[in-house]
């Protein structure tokens, strides 16, 4: 398992929500 995966991953997450926020 490689933790470059996952902050990827929670990244990704991350912006996706902030982007969702700013566009509501």
């Amino acid at each position: 398992m490689s933790m470059w995966h996952h902050r990827e991953a929670c990244v990704e997450a991350k912006l996706s929500r902030e982007g969702a926020a700013a566009v509501r």
